[in-house]
């Protein structure tokens, strides 16, 4: 999360390997946790843009049946806490923007998907409570052609 005159906050999760999750639960992960840090602002800012560089995971807060959807469901779920809590001041848009492209933050939020991607996860009590428990499989994931599929979990180490 970037904020004018503050360092950027984040957060890192690391799903697993290839062969249970997709990229598009990675996005959705992302998203989530963007709605999470919007959600734990302490100061008075009530409006909000989160970039997305993927059309399919923005879809998914439309269609709540494909593989995935149960991190669609959550992040919808934070953005009406968020809502409840700074009634109608709160606004949040979500904007596509191709390869994220001329997002203030773009590097760095590709360097840190990237070191989530290779297996870092922020200490679980700062991450949403969602993240704290086992995630569902994607079945989407799981029919992936082995030889279509690269296990890239880290080996070793705990």
């Amino acid at each position: 999360m970037l904020r004018a005159g503050n360092s950027p906050r984040l957060l890192h999760i690391h799903l697993g390997s290839r062969i249970e999750h997709t990229s598009h639960d990675a996005e959705l992960a992302g998203m989530l946790l963007g709605m999470h840090l919007i959600n734990t602002e302490k100061q008075g800012n009530t409006t909000f843009a989160l970039g997305v560089d993927s059309q399919t995971a923005i879809k998914a807060f439309n269609s709540m049946i494909r593989p995935g959807h149960h991190l669609a469901e959550e992040s919808i779920r934070i953005a009406m806490l968020n809502k409840q809590k700074n009634r109608n001041a709160y606004r949040l848009t979500l904007r596509w923007t191709a390869g994220h492209e001329g997002l203030e933050g773009n590097e760095l939020a590709d360097k840190e998907a990237k070191r989530a991607a290779e297996g870092l996860t922020t200490d679980k009590a700062l991450l949403p409570s969602y993240f704290r428990k086992p995630l569902l499989i994607n079945s989407a994931a799981v029919k992936i052609p082995n030889e279509k599929c690269v296990d890239t979990t880290p080996r070793g180490g705990s």
